[in-house]
């Protein structure tokens, strides 16, 4: 059993009606980590604004698909144009750019595979998903723009980010840390980062940099770091 498509009617009904059931949109489950800090680690927010950079899909595998349904509204920025075009029909509320998100201004080849998830700029990358039996589909030639220039263009001026979303196929290192904290500062972030070591965390050198800046990590779900900003958390100790 991989889906609740796949369960009795009865025991779905059972499920979505149970108070103690969670659901979520999140790959791994970040979404309900997302609602929990929301809940009872920050100030109330009643409808909140984050930004959604590397989105992908508006409800599969997302990280802000929940707050929609919270009634919250915000950024989306994503390479693929079908995704693109999704984000625009289920959240019409929403800024959604079709662009990349790098460190300079510039155009690079983005590799589709009939699997989306795997989609990447990265071409050791897509060579890697092909040799696993990935099949591609085609490129696309996408625009691609530094952090600080696709927030001033799309975040009204004064608006606090509630949360802040990052999977930019492997330039999230160095995006950011070009991420101007002092205009764009999220009060959640969820960040991908890959080769972590649980057990030397505070020695990874973007952990490191977030923790100077006054985040905290408060979870690690395999490649996804969900840090908070300790000027807005409470209840955390």
């Amino acid at each position: 059993m991989t889906s609740l498509q796949e369960v009795p009617a009865y025991v779905f009904l059972q499920l979505v009606t149970n108070a103690d059931t969670r659901i979520t949109f999140s790959q791994l489950g970040e979404d309900i980590i997302i609602n929990h800090l929301l809940r009872y680690h920050t100030a109330p927010v009643t409808r909140g604004f984050y930004v959604d950079i590397g989105a992908y899909h508006p409800r599969k595998n997302s990280n802000t698909h929940f707050l929609t349904l919270l009634g919250w509204t915000g950024v989306n920025v994503e390479p693929s144009k079908e995704h693109v075009e999704a984000f625009r029909e289920l959240r019409p509320n929403d800024v959604t750019l079709h662009l990349g998100v790098g460190t300079t201004d510039g155009e690079l080849t983005y590799y589709k595979f009939q699997n989306s998830d795997v989609n990447t700029f990265s071409a050791e990358a897509a060579k890697k998903w092909e040799s696993y039996g990935w099949q591609q589909v085609g490129t696309e030639t996408v625009l691609v723009k530094p952090i600080n220039e696709v927030l001033a263009a799309s975040v009204p001026p004064g608006q606090v980010i509630d949360v802040m979303n990052l999977d930019v196929q492997g330039f999230d290192r160095e995006v950011i840390r070009g991420l101007d904290l002092g205009r764009f500062r999220p009060k959640i972030l969820v960040i991908e980062l890959h080769g972590l070591e649980l057990l030397q965390l505070a020695e990874d050198e973007t952990i490191a940099y977030l923790i100077s800046q006054g985040f905290r990590v408060v979870s690690v779900v395999l490649s996804s770091v969900i840090l908070i900003d300790q000027r807005v958390a409470k209840h955390l100790d």
